[in-house]
């Protein structure tokens, strides 16, 4: 166990504070292998019990029942964790890619853009001279002041 731990805390010096749930998953799961073995020992233990006695006792069948089914879960909830954490992974996986493909983006328009005007718009109404009402096809409504230079 302090072998896993050790190992954790180098990972987790290596990758820093941005993979907490990875991190989470390495120690959740280091208490699921711990708990396994733990559960195999008893088991191992009952039916030693049993063999020292000689005969095969309804307390021994449920005291057996109970510990399989106990590791029957702990196998699933690991097999469940594996899961969240490569979903975990990927979804990370997509956010990073989504924010280096921002940071390489210019965000500048440079010149109008009537198709991406007319995918945006609803509608645009002249509410006094110096005013105008926008309404975005997303339900966003903004008043824009508009000025005059001469």
């Amino acid at each position: 166990m302090q072998g896993s731990l050790l190992h954790f805390s180098i990972l987790q010096q290596k990758t820093g504070e941005r993979n907490v749930n990875f991190t989470y998953y390495i120690l959740l799961s280091c208490f699921c292998l711990y708990g396994y073995f733990i559960l195999q020992g008893e088991m191992l233990i009952l039916i030693e019990e049993n063999a020292k006695k000689g005969s095969i006792t309804e307390d021994f069948d449920e005291q057996y029942q109970k510990i399989a089914e106990q590791i029957k879960d702990l196998k699933q909830k690991k097999l469940e964790m594996v899961r969240e954490q490569k979903m975990a992974e990927k979804f990370q996986q997509r956010v990073e890619d989504m924010d280096t493909c921002l940071k390489k983006t210019a965000c500048e328009v440079r010149e109008f853009d009537n198709d991406l005007v007319r995918r945006l718009l609803q509608s645009v109404k002249a509410i006094n001279d110096e005013l105008i009402e926008i309404q975005f096809k997303s339900g966003i409504v903004m008043k824009q002041t508009i000025s005059y230079y001469d």
